[in-house]
């Protein structure tokens, strides 16, 4: 029994952490927010829901211990993939941290499509194509230094590998949805459905100018695991494929 018990704790100790239900709704949240917020406005910006399928990708990729972007030639499986790479030294982040990624906003410039300073993951997570996320934590141990503790989260999408091109077609919100899409707060969204979006998101004005605070954010992740109207993500595998229209 003690052996089983030991071997439990040491296989623990080395997993990647998943994000739970409610914490997946944050991270949804947290993307309608970014996303509906871009400048300058775009005009086919699909709703991305959570995915259990790129979440095992970013699982992969985080239990790997690197802090560089995978290879597609020699981890064929990444292929069409984006990644965004948050280290912490000797600080656990937690899933809410993702919302981090918004303060890369104001380094971006859309018109030269250039960064003044860091702003790859904001440009990620902005790719107007991308309909899935996933994200995974994993603690691993620096490698010169094994008394200080490195912890990488991860977040995969798909649509999103042509990180070089901008992002996203400038535009009025919604005016280039794909057929039998719906706008809702300036984000395509298949009519068929919410697509597992937090109803708060819905009840905005589709043309509202007002971009959202970075407390704001913080927020409404924390408001979406109490929320009681919000439809649970989930992952469709069969969902029609959308155009990278990007320049």
């Amino acid at each position: 029994m003690l052996i089983i018990v030991c071997l439990v704790t040491v296989i623990s100790s080395v997993a990647a952490k998943v994000p739970t239900l409610n914490q997946q709704y944050g991270i949804v949240g947290f993307l309608a927010q970014l996303r509906s917020s871009v400048e300058p406005p775009a005009s086919n910006m699909n709703f991305v829901r959570y995915s259990l399928e790129m979440q095992a990708l970013a699982n992969d990729w985080a239990s790997r211990c690197s802090n560089t972007y995978p290879n597609v030639t020699q981890f064929p499986q990444f292929k069409g993939t984006g990644m965004t790479i948050q280290t912490f030294y000797n600080k656990r982040p937690r899933f809410s941290d993702v919302s981090l990624i918004a303060n890369e906003a104001s380094n971006y410039n859309y018109d030269r499509n250039r960064c003044n300073g860091v702003c790859r993951n904001y440009k990620t997570m902005v790719k107007e194509a991308t309909t899935k996320v996933g994200c995974a934590i994993k603690k691993c141990s620096r490698r010169r230094r094994q008394d200080n503790e490195q912890y990488y989260l991860i977040c995969a999408l798909n649509r999103a590998d042509k990180v070089k091109r901008r992002p996203y077609r400038k535009g009025k919100s919604c005016t280039e949805c794909p057929k039998n899409y719906k706008c809702t707060y300036k984000l395509c969204i298949r009519s068929n459905g919410n697509n597992g979006i937090p109803l708060q998101f819905t009840k905005g004005p589709e043309n509202t100018t007002k971009k959202p605070t970075q407390p704001e954010i913080e927020a409404t992740i924390s408001a979406s695991t109490t929320q009681p109207d919000v439809v649970p993500p989930f992952d469709d595998s069969t969902e029609p494929g959308a155009t990278d229209i990007s320049t």
